[in-house]
């Protein structure tokens, strides 16, 4: 099968961070969403596949062909948008506009402006005067007004008021029926069942879990149990985190009875099991700042 991109067991160390194994295959017309909690990876590894920094081991196929940083062609193809604009802080918005026009002959400059109004910037300002949230929705406008094959979002939604919000996977949807495809880096999945084709669920640098969304949808088990000790999870445990002596599995629904045969190896015959949907997963990860074991 062809992929517009596709990575070979990445692998990159970051000071005590580890990023490992990373494998990704994307169809053309799909959109991926990479969800996990701060710190799992999930940055780097959209950092790695724009180019921005070099895995130490593992490969980047882009459209069929090994990708590097020194194929201007290649790296073309990919759009990232990020809360950070590469412009001077006085640049007005006008000027950024101009720029871009003369640099990517495939810039729509009709479509640009009818992205301006949807997502309400004001094109007067400079630089400096824009927030977060707005320099975010600018990159956005530039990057969907060219015809790149494939479009990198790190954390889209973050910060974002629900009307920019409910515009932005709007234009995410219309792109995707162009068969542009996407990877977008996320918390949750709150509102994006209609856009997502694929969910990945990162922690601490590993990727746990793969689904495909227009299959039927995998169901899970919370498992939690005291120990005083630490205890080394099966590879059939998917995410686990520990909060004191408290520890916290979970698993696809098949893999109940392993998982508690497997407890029952270190005397631990109490605990409580629930099932939980992927969303409550990710809610759970949120809202209570676990760390990740």
């Amino acid at each position: 099968m062809s992929y517009v991109l596709e990575t070979k067991n990445l692998y990159l160390k970051l000071n005590e961070f580890l990023l490992s194994n990373i494998e990704i295959r994307l169809e053309r017309g799909n959109v991926l969403g990479i969800i996990g909690p701060n710190a799992s990876g999930k940055s780097t590894i959209i950092n790695l596949l724009c180019g921005l920094i070099k895995p130490d081991k593992g490969e980047i196929y882009l459209l069929n062909k090994l990708y590097n940083e020194g194929d201007i062609n290649l790296k073309g193809k990919i759009g990232v948008v990020k809360d950070v604009l590469l412009f001077p802080e006085y640049n007005k918005i006008t000027q950024i506009i101009k720029f871009i026009s003369n640099i990517y002959p495939d810039f729509d400059l009709k479509y640009f402006y009818e992205l301006i109004e949807l997502l309400n910037i004001d094109i007067s300002k400079k630089v400096s005067e824009l927030s977060k949230g707005t320099r975010l929705k600018l990159n956005l406008a530039i990057i969907l007004s060219r015809y790149v094959e494939l479009v990198l979002l790190d954390e889209p939604f973050s910060g974002l008021d629900p009307t920019s919000q409910i515009n932005i996977i709007g234009l995410l949807k219309k792109n995707k029926m162009n068969n542009q495809s996407s990877i977008i880096t996320l918390h949750n999945l709150y509102g994006l069942e209609g856009l997502l084709d694929e969910i990945y669920f990162i922690f601490d640098g590993k990727i746990t879990f793969k689904e495909n969304l227009h299959k039927a949808k995998s169901r899970f088990h919370l498992i939690i149990f005291t120990s005083v000790i630490k205890i080394k999870e099966p590879q059939f445990v998917l995410i686990s985190f520990r909060e004191f002596e408290k520890n916290y599995w979970i698993t696809k629904i098949e893999d109940i009875d392993s998982v508690k045969f497997y407890l029952s190896a270190f005397n631990i015959g109490q605990y409580e099991a629930k099932e939980i949907s992927r969303e409550e997963i990710f809610n759970l990860k949120v809202t209570t700042n676990e760390s990740i074991s």
